[in-house]
Protein backbone atom coordinates (compact mmCIF):
# COMPACT_ATOMS: atom_id res chain seq x y z
CA UNK A 1 0.00 0.00 0.00
CA UNK A 2 0.94 3.29 -0.96
CA UNK A 3 1.88 6.39 1.16
CA UNK A 4 -1.47 8.18 -0.68
CA UNK A 5 -3.78 5.10 0.12
CA UNK A 6 -2.16 4.85 3.69
CA UNK A 7 -3.27 8.39 4.37
CA UNK A 8 -6.99 8.13 2.51
CA UNK A 9 -7.43 5.21 4.46
CA UNK A 10 -6.56 7.24 7.65
CA UNK A 11 -8.64 9.99 6.70
CA UNK A 12 -11.59 7.69 5.79
CA UNK A 13 -11.14 5.76 9.34
CA UNK A 14 -11.06 9.07 11.24
CA UNK A 15 -14.34 10.27 9.44
CA UNK A 16 -15.82 6.97 10.35
CA UNK A 17 -14.76 7.06 13.94
CA UNK A 18 -16.17 10.56 14.99
CA UNK A 19 -19.60 10.48 12.95
CA UNK A 20 -20.31 6.97 14.45
CA UNK A 21 -19.33 8.81 17.77
CA UNK A 22 -21.68 11.85 16.96
CA UNK A 23 -24.44 9.83 15.72
CA UNK A 24 -24.24 6.94 18.74
CA UNK A 25 -23.74 9.44 21.90
CA UNK A 26 -25.69 12.09 23.38
CA UNK A 27 -22.87 14.31 23.31
CA UNK A 28 -22.76 17.23 21.23
CA UNK A 29 -19.95 17.05 18.25
CA UNK A 30 -19.02 19.18 15.61
CA UNK A 31 -16.84 18.17 12.45
CA UNK A 32 -15.02 20.97 10.45
CA UNK A 33 -11.77 21.70 8.37
CA UNK A 34 -8.47 23.12 9.57
CA UNK A 35 -5.47 24.84 7.47
CA UNK A 36 -1.99 25.88 9.77
CA UNK A 37 0.46 28.68 8.25
CA UNK A 38 3.79 30.02 9.80
CA UNK A 39 7.35 28.90 10.57
CA UNK A 40 9.03 25.80 11.64
CA UNK A 41 12.37 24.20 12.68
CA UNK A 42 13.84 21.12 12.72
CA UNK A 43 16.53 21.76 15.99
CA UNK A 44 19.97 20.30 14.72
CA UNK A 45 22.69 19.99 17.22
CA UNK A 46 24.89 19.38 14.29
CA UNK A 47 25.55 21.27 11.05
CA UNK A 48 24.89 20.59 7.36
CA UNK A 49 28.19 22.32 5.24
CA UNK A 50 28.96 24.62 8.12
CA UNK A 51 25.77 25.81 7.92
CA UNK A 52 22.77 25.69 10.94
CA UNK A 53 19.28 25.05 9.22
CA UNK A 54 16.79 28.20 10.38
CA UNK A 55 12.79 28.83 10.70
CA UNK A 56 11.12 28.08 7.41
CA UNK A 57 7.63 27.81 5.78
CA UNK A 58 5.44 24.96 7.32
CA UNK A 59 1.80 24.38 6.77
CA UNK A 60 -0.68 22.13 8.01
CA UNK A 61 -4.22 21.06 6.73
CA UNK A 62 -6.92 18.63 7.62
CA UNK A 63 -10.10 17.62 10.01
CA UNK A 64 -11.07 18.93 12.85
CA UNK A 65 -13.52 17.62 15.37
CA UNK A 66 -14.95 19.16 18.64
CA UNK A 67 -17.07 17.16 21.38
CA UNK A 68 -18.66 19.32 23.93
CA UNK A 69 -17.94 17.92 27.56
CA UNK A 70 -19.49 21.36 28.62
CA UNK A 71 -21.10 24.89 27.52
CA UNK A 72 -16.95 25.65 28.02
CA UNK A 73 -14.73 22.67 27.83
CA UNK A 74 -14.62 20.49 24.47
CA UNK A 75 -12.24 17.74 23.19
CA UNK A 76 -11.16 18.36 20.08
CA UNK A 77 -9.29 14.95 18.06
CA UNK A 78 -7.80 16.17 14.86
CA UNK A 79 -6.35 14.61 11.62
CA UNK A 80 -3.85 16.89 9.82
CA UNK A 81 -1.29 16.43 7.20
CA UNK A 82 1.96 18.90 8.06
CA UNK A 83 4.80 19.87 6.10
CA UNK A 84 7.91 21.01 8.00
CA UNK A 85 10.93 23.10 6.63
CA UNK A 86 14.30 24.05 7.76
CA UNK A 87 16.95 26.03 5.89
CA UNK A 88 19.86 28.01 5.45
CA UNK A 89 22.41 29.71 2.75
CA UNK A 90 25.37 31.29 2.53
CA UNK A 91 27.13 33.49 -0.01
CA UNK A 92 30.60 34.15 -0.98
CA UNK A 93 32.87 36.11 -3.40
CA UNK A 94 34.20 33.79 -6.02
CA UNK A 95 36.75 34.82 -8.48
CA UNK A 96 34.29 35.91 -10.95
CA UNK A 97 31.93 38.76 -10.78
CA UNK A 98 28.95 36.10 -8.88
CA UNK A 99 29.22 34.79 -5.68
CA UNK A 100 28.81 31.05 -4.66
CA UNK A 101 26.06 29.83 -3.06
CA UNK A 102 25.80 27.49 -0.39
CA UNK A 103 22.08 25.68 0.56
CA UNK A 104 20.99 23.39 2.98
CA UNK A 105 17.85 22.07 4.09
CA UNK A 106 15.37 20.03 5.92
CA UNK A 107 11.59 18.92 4.84
CA UNK A 108 9.70 16.64 6.96
CA UNK A 109 6.45 15.39 5.78
CA UNK A 110 3.94 13.71 8.63
CA UNK A 111 0.58 12.63 8.75
CA UNK A 112 -0.69 13.72 12.92
CA UNK A 113 -3.19 13.36 14.88
CA UNK A 114 -3.64 16.34 17.56
CA UNK A 115 -6.07 15.30 20.55
CA UNK A 116 -6.51 19.09 22.77
CA UNK A 117 -8.58 20.00 25.25
CA UNK A 118 -9.87 23.63 24.63
CA UNK A 119 -11.59 25.98 27.37
CA UNK A 120 -13.24 28.76 26.07
CA UNK A 121 -13.45 31.86 28.33
CA UNK A 122 -16.00 33.76 26.68
CA UNK A 123 -14.88 34.56 23.02
CA UNK A 124 -11.55 33.57 23.98
CA UNK A 125 -10.13 30.07 24.02
CA UNK A 126 -7.16 28.17 24.91
CA UNK A 127 -6.17 24.53 23.55
CA UNK A 128 -3.44 21.66 25.12
CA UNK A 129 -2.59 18.57 24.31
CA UNK A 130 -0.46 15.73 23.23
CA UNK A 131 0.19 15.36 19.36
CA UNK A 132 1.02 11.71 17.88
CA UNK A 133 1.77 11.49 14.51
CA UNK A 134 3.61 8.99 11.51
CA UNK A 135 6.93 10.65 9.82
CA UNK A 136 6.52 9.01 6.14
CA UNK A 137 8.61 11.54 4.25
CA UNK A 138 12.45 13.50 4.99
CA UNK A 139 15.20 14.78 2.82
CA UNK A 140 18.05 16.93 3.64
CA UNK A 141 20.47 18.46 1.64
CA UNK A 142 23.34 20.31 0.61
CA UNK A 143 23.04 22.71 -2.70
CA UNK A 144 21.81 19.93 -5.06
CA UNK A 145 23.01 17.04 -3.42
CA UNK A 146 20.11 15.24 -1.47
CA UNK A 147 19.89 12.22 1.52
CA UNK A 148 17.14 10.52 2.90
CA UNK A 149 17.53 9.74 6.32
CA UNK A 150 16.35 6.55 8.06
CA UNK A 151 13.18 8.14 9.35
CA UNK A 152 11.52 7.84 12.87
CA UNK A 153 8.23 6.60 12.10
CA UNK A 154 6.53 7.54 15.43
CA UNK A 155 6.47 11.32 16.27
CA UNK A 156 5.17 12.87 19.41
CA UNK A 157 4.99 16.10 20.82
CA UNK A 158 2.94 18.72 22.98
CA UNK A 159 0.36 21.25 20.71
CA UNK A 160 -0.73 24.39 22.83
CA UNK A 161 -2.57 27.08 20.76
CA UNK A 162 -5.22 30.26 22.10
CA UNK A 163 -7.22 32.51 19.83
CA UNK A 164 -10.70 33.67 19.50
CA UNK A 165 -13.96 31.77 19.11
CA UNK A 166 -16.99 33.10 16.96
CA UNK A 167 -20.19 31.44 18.09
CA UNK A 168 -17.94 27.91 18.25
CA UNK A 169 -17.77 28.31 14.11
CA UNK A 170 -14.77 30.14 13.44
CA UNK A 171 -11.83 29.22 15.86
CA UNK A 172 -8.98 31.58 14.64
CA UNK A 173 -5.51 32.02 16.22
CA UNK A 174 -1.86 30.57 17.35
CA UNK A 175 -0.87 26.87 17.69
CA UNK A 176 2.54 25.72 18.47
CA UNK A 177 3.76 22.47 18.63
CA UNK A 178 6.75 21.27 20.16
CA UNK A 179 7.96 17.91 19.28
CA UNK A 180 9.79 15.82 21.95
CA UNK A 181 11.54 12.58 19.92
CA UNK A 182 13.88 13.15 16.91
CA UNK A 183 12.38 12.57 13.04
CA UNK A 184 14.92 10.41 12.30
CA UNK A 185 18.00 8.40 13.31
CA UNK A 186 21.12 9.93 13.91
CA UNK A 187 19.79 13.30 13.02
CA UNK A 188 19.75 15.15 15.91
CA UNK A 189 16.78 16.98 14.84
CA UNK A 190 13.70 17.56 16.63
CA UNK A 191 10.39 19.21 14.79
CA UNK A 192 8.60 22.40 16.12
CA UNK A 193 6.38 24.85 14.53
CA UNK A 194 4.36 28.13 15.12
CA UNK A 195 1.39 28.91 12.89
CA UNK A 196 -1.79 30.70 12.72
CA UNK A 197 -4.39 28.63 12.87
CA UNK A 198 -7.96 28.69 10.98
CA UNK A 199 -10.91 26.01 11.96
CA UNK A 200 -14.11 26.01 10.44
CA UNK A 201 -16.95 23.83 11.95
CA UNK A 202 -19.52 22.49 9.02
CA UNK A 203 -21.81 21.02 11.56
Amino acid sequence: MNTSSKISLAVAFFLATQLSFAEGSSIHAKLGFRAGLGASLLRHNVELAGLKPKPSLAYSTGLVTQIDLTDRFFISPELQYSVYNSRAERAYKAENDFDNLTEVGVDLRALELPVLARYDFGGIYAELGPQFGWNHYSKMYINELYFSPELNPFAFGIAAGMGTDSYGILLLGVRGYFGILEYAKDAKGIPWSLQASLSAFLF
